[in-house]
């Protein structure tokens, strides 16, 4: 059986001997070198075998490999697949290049800041484009060039988009039809005939006359005349007069608005069914809800109130006042509280409970008493009375846990003859004597809680052992094992008797 008895970090002084795998859950690291039996990892980056130390060196993102690397399956690095059969590629391309005897075959595309020379016929696009020896051009696909530089060119129909011939604009000498999908020009657009636009939807007549079918917007427009069928104004003036300020008539609006007062002789209604009136003589009534802030008001008359009310001055309520859905209620004779009772620390004045205030009752206890539905306050000595039980002591208000002694444990020799069987008892159990043999220890008849830590001498190893074993009669397990053993010099083991399974633990 193995236990787990170090956390953090282990200091050996001497050397360690594993018996089985030594396996690390997180990082294995050391100041000095780390060899095993075919493996040398050095402190200064290096890793290498008994034979030769220097394989293989680790720096900061660099690896130098001083010996050579061969693999029976391919190779792979981040952004590079070596194969076994000669290819060459990445993740997800595994045969960009083939090696042959005598061959490089490349599957992929080629490219590459400097030039590219071969000595004899180069195709590309299955053969549709060649170079021939001689430096010759040809394909048989339709090529794009851009920025080509050619000392000839023959072209059976040519497309130009752009540009000039023998130095003269494309356009520029001879006026033809033409269809484009964009014309933008930095100079003015002369046009003879006529001008459609928008699916013709907007025409400009050869004489220059404007005319649509569809609604036209004008932003800062200077007309000479326009004749208007219909006109919807939403603002500015007419002849200099604001709109609607020489002759009062009926209008509908969706929103008003302005700078001035706003004078009303009749019936005003609010709300879309008239919920709210002022009437000509400026009473005010409402059949909905209403919400006044800041409202300054001679009297009012509220039968229910609800939301928030605050105030500079007193307030006086006369009858029962009810708070939060009842759960704080004010009457004429007592106040009432069915909630839970929130209070802020400032609402009360901070002062520290010592033991001479409890000792002299200058301090209570306030408590809630079920029954009566009152709260009440008693002495906290009668509550420390009331909370001892066995093993604590209550000593004018103050609680002590009894102890049997004290700060100490008790602590008990090993018999040391020929270290035989011996029965251990609770507490401090060790040796004092080098182990010229194995021994066994036998732990006692335990009881929940019992401690028995055993600590051993100098001696004892893999073969003069310290066997400690459960007692038979009881039939006591050690973490689930009938028997612990230690098996290095100076070692020692805790244990304690739980008393949830009647089991001995080790801690």
């Amino acid at each position: 059986m193995a236990y787990k008895f170090q956390f953090g970090t282990t200091k050996l002084s001497g050397s360690t001997t594993f018996e089985e795998s030594l396996i690390g859950q997180s990082t294995i690291s050391g100041s000095g070198r780390l060899s095993g039996k075919e493996l040398i990892l050095d402190a200064a980056g290096v890793i290498g075998t008994s034979g030769d130390a220097d394989l293989m060196t680790l720096t900061n993102d660099k690896v130098s490999v001083a010996g050579d690397i061969s693999a029976s399956l391919a190779v792979s690095a981040l952004d590079l697949l070596l194969d076994s059969s000669g290819k060459i590629g990445v993740e997800g391309d595994v045969d960009l290049i083939q090696l042959g005897a005598n061959s490089v075959e490349v599957n992929g595309a080629v490219s590459g800041s400097g030039a590219l020379s071969a000595a004899g016929i180069v195709s590309a696009g299955n053969g549709k484009f060649t170079v021939s020896v001689e430096g010759v051009l040809s394909s048989s696909a339709t090529a794009t060039l851009a920025n080509a530089t050619l000392d000839q060119i023959t072209v059976g129909s040519a497309d130009i988009n752009g540009g000039a011939i023998d130095g003269v604009t494309i356009g520029a000498n001879a006026a033809g039809a033409g269809t484009f999908t964009n014309i933008s020009g930095s100079g003015t657009l002369h046009a003879g005939g006529v001008v459609t636009f928008g699916e013709r939807a907007l025409t400009v007549s050869a004489a220059g006359v404007l005319s649509s079918s569809a609604t036209a917007t004008l932003a800062n427009a200077t007309l000479d005349q326009i004749t208007v069928g219909s006109a919807d104004i939403n603002g500015g003036a007419v002849d200099g007069a604001t709109i609607g300020a020489a002759v009062q008539s009926s209008g509908k609006f969706t929103t008003i608005s302005g700078s001035s007062t706003l004078h009303v002789a009749g019936v005003s209604n609010f709300g879309t069914e008239a919920q709210t009136t002022v009437s000509a003589v400026g009473l005010l009534s409402s059949s909905a809800t209403a919400t006044l802030a800041n409202a300054t008001l001679d009297r009012i008359t509220a039968p229910v109130l609800l939301g928030d009310m605050s105030g500079s001055g007193g307030l006086d309520l006369m009858g029962s006042v009810s708070f939060g859905n009842a759960r704080l209620v004010v009457q004429d004779t007592q106040v009432l509280i069915t909630g839970p009772v929130h209070v802020s620390g400032a609402a009360f004045a901070e002062e520290s409970i010592t033991t001479a205030n409890v000792a002299d009752n200058k301090s209570r206890l306030a408590f809630f008493d079920i029954d009566s539905g009152e709260m009440k306050t008693t002495d906290f000595k009668v509550y420390a009375d009331v909370l001892a039980g066995t093993g604590i002591t209550a000593t004018e208000g103050v609680l002590s846990v009894d102890t049997t002694g004290g700060d100490s444990m008790s602590a008990a020799h090993i018999p040391v003859a020929n270290y035989g069987n011996a029965t251990l008892a609770t507490g401090i159990n060790f040796m004092v004597n080098d182990a010229t043999g194995s021994c066994s220890f036998l732990l006692p008849s335990g009881s929940a809680g019992d401690v028995v830590i055993i600590k051993t001498a100098a001696g004892v190893s893999s073969t003069n052992f310290v066997k400690i074993s459960s007692s038979v009669s009881q039939g006591d397990e050690i973490d689930g094992f009938s028997e612990a053993r230690i098996e290095s010099p100076f070692g020692a083991v805790s244990l304690i008797y739980s008393n949830s399974d009647a089991k001995w633990v080790i801690y």
